[in-house]
């Protein structure tokens, strides 16, 4: 029997925290309180607190000595910083994996699009909950499969974490009914895989355009609390 410590169980408490902080299922400037988390983790406070912790320095939890700790905000202010940050970093690890990148990794992108497509076909004809969560996944997993051959973990690692906060923000898109534009993302993969350098006014163009779609689904986010 595979023996669980407690530096693997705060791991998977992080991990299930990373998700439904992401997921929105904990939504942003929500009270996290270590006896309901407890509760709904079934954990105790040590890997718990653990967990919080390493959230906290991705920046996914902020903590109070004096009012606690909480889910972090969303912003019009931080959205622009995120999506500019994770534009800058997504072009730079596209373009070293295109200089990088084999045969092997041209048919991942391709792979990676089809499961894309194919999630985000099935998704528009029925918007259930798993078939959601199933195009979310597969939207990230396309990308990350542009950036996978760039050989540096550094980058990969950076990415991971502003892609982590920006993932936040595409759930407000994402649980309103606002799906991806496969064109987009077709033209991304193929100008990738052939090593095409207009892949990076690609990737500005299509991140602009989805910064817009965000902005005002933000807007409305916020005009529905100002009214509540």
């Amino acid at each position: 029997m595979t023996r669980v410590n407690r530096h693997t169980l705060a791991s998977q408490v992080e991990e299930a925290l990373r998700a439904d902080i992401i997921g929105g299922v904990l939504p942003p400037g929500v009270r996290l309180r270590r006896s309901d988390l407890g509760g709904m983790y079934a954990v105790s406070a040590t890997p718990l607190r653990e967990a919080m912790q390493r959230l906290a320095a991705e920046g996914l939890i902020d903590i109070n000595p004096h009012t606690g700790a909480a889910v972090t905000p969303i912003s019009p202010e931080d959205l622009d910083d995120t999506y500019w940050v994770r534009g800058m970093l997504e072009v730079m690890a596209v373009q070293r994996s295109i200089e990088r990148g084999d045969t092997a990794w041209a048919a991942s992108v391709e792979d990676a699009y089809g499961v894309f497509r194919d999630a985000t076909v099935a998704m528009q004809t029925d918007a259930a909950a798993d078939r959601m969560v199933a195009q979310t996944r597969a939207h990230r997993a396309f990308h990350d499969s542009l950036t996978e051959a760039c050989g540096s973990r550094w980058l990969s690692k950076t990415l991971k974490t502003i892609n982590d906060h920006a993932e936040r923000y595409r759930m407000l898109n994402v649980t309103s009914g606002m799906g991806d534009a496969l064109d987009d993302h077709a033209a991304l993969g193929a100008a990738a895989v052939s090593r095409h350098p207009h892949v990076v006014e690609l990737l500005w163009s299509h991140r602009s355009a989805y910064l817009d779609a965000l902005k005002k689904r933000l807007d409305g986010e916020e005009s529905t609390t100002e009214v509540a």
